[in-house]
């Protein structure tokens, strides 16, 4: 796949539900044509880099390539206009999302065995943790929250797509120079270069019809958040800016944390599916690490104008003409699409269909389940090369608790019988699993048909697969140890 730098100032995750449909769209683009237009020596130099098409992203990545896991320290800010259950988000709801992030960032999510077979050699493991700050600033305890009562002044929102003069003046939102100009009130960030600030407030606030009430609005538009790569950021070439204090990550109180409120009591019953684990933050902590979206960020250059030509510049994430969701036939009830393949390129000897699992790309909680390995070096190496100070814990990890290996049911001790099957499948295990293991029976596309969990212990276990049409299908073993794939065929 094809490698440039690239310069992107900030980045906004826009999910706008209409009608009950998912129509995702990113103010990325615009911003970073605004930044060139306003830069023409920015400007040429990026032309420069698109048309030489600078080849790898060099850096050591050996540095970020061990089994030490890290700990950072987190601030979460609430700034709410409005002091109610959805906006001045409980602590018990911070928590998960904290949560959220250690289940994702270290591949302790359930849902992996959802990754389509053909990926998993692809998987990564970043090894980060997350933990609310102990200590604030002036050494005072802490539980690692703040929460301020917010004020618009002259704004008519926080939403960055109806406030240009953010980026225009350079300063991020709810930070102490922009108050001073707009006449708003909120929080200053603590330091960050010792904490990774997140601040949650309503970041549609310009976007509902009802401005002084709060209104359960699933059509009027959903920002889920923006945030700033590192200074100098590897990937993203020498033109990422140095962002000083203005750094840190936004997220609309809508997205953030597992179930919320706002979740739990929408008129959409898509919007409880489609984004109530978290995963919001977990994409834009990805930025805040120096990823890019897996599509690429495409600015309308002649002859670079999609993500076919130029796209996040890893090997290991397949090249996309555009965000994953913007392919999917709108209305759909299942937005993990197998069939959508918008760039027909080899790789590796395959051509391989959109990576919609990948937390980088746009499609839903539902779909997301992995970071690839080039993705966990990038951000392991921004970590320690241009974030370390947020680091307050450095352990090595366990093999045993984090290495998944693929691997054969022979070698793990495992039989199944009759293969043909025709009605019942029997899976039979020689040795004990300490464990337990996820089963999952898929067709040759990728498609899930069964889903199904084997306690820890168990010898012997039935499948009915009486209701599969006859043919070829993939049977999928996992635990925290390992993957094991085996092929069945139905009569």
């Amino acid at each position: 796949m094809k490698k440039i730098t690239f310069l992107i100032l900030l980045c906004l995750s826009v999910f706008v539900i209409q009608a009950q449909e998912i129509i995702n769209r990113c103010a990325l683009d615009e911003i970073n044509l605004q930044t060139l237009q306003n830069n023409p020596e920015i400007a040429e130099s990026f032309r420069a880099q698109v048309q030489n098409r600078i080849q790898g992203v060099a850096y050591d990545s050996s540095i970020a390539n061990t089994d030490t896991t890290y700990t950072i320290q987190v601030v979460v800010h609430v700034v709410y206009l409005n002091d109610n259950k959805y906006e001045n988000i409980p602590d018990n709801i911070i928590q998960s999302e904290i949560d959220a992030l250690n289940r994702d960032y270290n591949l302790l999510n359930e849902d992996t065995i959802n990754l389509r077979p053909f990926f998993i050699p692809f998987r990564g493991n970043a090894k980060i943790k997350f933990e609310l700050a102990k200590t604030a600033p002036n050494g005072a305890p802490t539980n690692g929250i703040t929460r301020t009562l917010g004020k618009l002044g002259n704004l008519s929102g926080w939403d960055p797509l109806s406030t240009i003069l953010w980026t225009a003046l350079g300063i991020e939102p709810l930070k102490e120079d922009f108050f001073l100009l707009t006449g708003s009130t909120g929080k200053s960030p603590w330091p960050a270069k010792n904490y990774l600030n997140i601040y949650v407030c309503d970041l549609n606030y310009a976007n509902r019809k009802c401005k002084t009430c709060l209104t359960l609005c699933d059509t009027c538009g959903a920002l889920g958040g923006f945030a700033y790569p590192p200074s100098n950021a590897i990937n993203w070439g020498a033109l990422a800016l140095d962002h000083g204090k203005n750094d840190g990550i936004v997220i609309d109180f809508r997205f953030f944390g597992e179930n919320n409120w706002y979740a739990q009591d929408s008129t959409s019953q898509r919007f409880r599916d489609f984004y109530s684990k978290g995963r919001t933050t977990v994409h834009e902590v990805g930025h805040y690490l120096g990823l890019q979206h897996s599509w690429g960020n495409v600015l309308p250059l002649p002859g670079f104008d999609n993500g076919c030509e130029i796209d996040d510049f890893m090997d290991d994430t397949p090249e996309e003409e555009q965000a994953f969701a913007n392919n999917l036939v709108h209305g759909t009830l299942n937005p993990c699409d197998t069939s959508v393949n918008t760039c027909n390129k080899n790789y590796l000897g395959r051509d391989w269909p959109d990576m919609y699992e990948d937390y980088m790309d746009y499609s839903t909680d539902l779909c997301y389940n992995l970071f690839t390995k080039q993705q966990v070096n990038i951000m392991r190496y921004n970590l320690l090369t241009r974030r370390s100070g947020i680091i307050t814990k450095r352990e090595l990890t366990p093999s045993t608790t984090t290495a998944i290996r693929p691997t054969s049911f022979e070698k793990v001790g495992i039989s199944i019988f009759p293969n043909p099957v025709k009605d019942e499948l029997v899976l039979q295990s020689r040795i004990k699993n300490s464990n337990d293991l996820q089963l999952q029976i898929s067709d040759i596309n990728g498609k899930v048909l069964i889903q199904d969990k084997i306690g820890k212990n168990i010898n012997e276990h039935h499948v009915d697969m009486s209701k599969l049409a006859a043919g070829l299908y993939l049977i999928r073993l996992s635990n925290k140890e390992f993957t094991a794939t085996e092929k069945v065929v139905k009569q």
